[in-house]
């Protein structure tokens, strides 16, 4: 083994192998953090002019993180409307999904009807589906959403779609919400009956 004969005779008298006279590799540069991230985290800050600084420079409003979607930070009010009409501008896609649901759809979920009646006005379709083909008002009728449900009659829904919310609402009463007993807790209720 050459390794073990240069390490116990020496270096002196061995002529010198290409990997001693080989450069240095050069040491990584570092990486500048993604506008995308950056983006998140100005509209997280509610830091609404270096948001739109980091829109003209190219930022993707699509790209999602852990924290969701761009719009979401509209909706829940850490930016203004026009933050989220310049992220349109930009090129958000409002029929985006981030975990399943579009920001629209997420908003309903909680019930949040200002945020609802926001995506409306940035021209997300008070129609759209979502993965289960709900539409938006069967969604709040499920999600028992009582003010998005009267926010989207009041947009005029069709019959058609009344009666599918109905049939939605009726199936969420049906099932009775029962917390799932632990295994020990049933076996000794079990026991005590015996």
């Amino acid at each position: 083994d050459l390794f073990a004969c240069m390490s116990v005779v020496g270096m002196s008298h061995i002529r010198k192998v290409p990997w001693e006279d080989a450069p240095k590799p050069p040491a990584p540069k570092p990486r500048a953090p993604k506008l995308h991230h950056q983006l998140h985290e100005a509209l997280a800050a509610g830091n609404e002019p270096i948001a739109r600084e980091l829109l003209a420079r190219g930022a993707n409003p699509n790209v999602a993180t852990l924290r969701g979607l761009t719009m979401e930070y509209v909706v829940s009010g850490s930016v203004s409307l026009e933050m989220g009409r310049a992220l349109v501008a930009a090129g958000f896609d409002l029929t985006k999904r981030w975990q399943g649901y579009t920001a629209l759809q997420r908003a309903i979920g909680f019930d949040m009807v200002d945020a609802v009646r926001v995506q409306i006005e940035l021209g997300a379709s008070p129609t759209y589906e979502d993965g289960f083909r709900r539409s938006p008002l069967a969604l709040a009728a499920c999600r028992g959403a009582l003010k998005c449900v009267d926010f989207f009659l009041g947009l005029g829904a069709d019959t058609k779609e009344i009666k599918a919310a109905i049939r939605h609402a009726e199936r969420r009463l049906a099932k009775p919400a029962v917390p799932i007993e632990p295994r020990e807790l049933r076996q000794r209720r079990e026991a005590l009956a015996r």
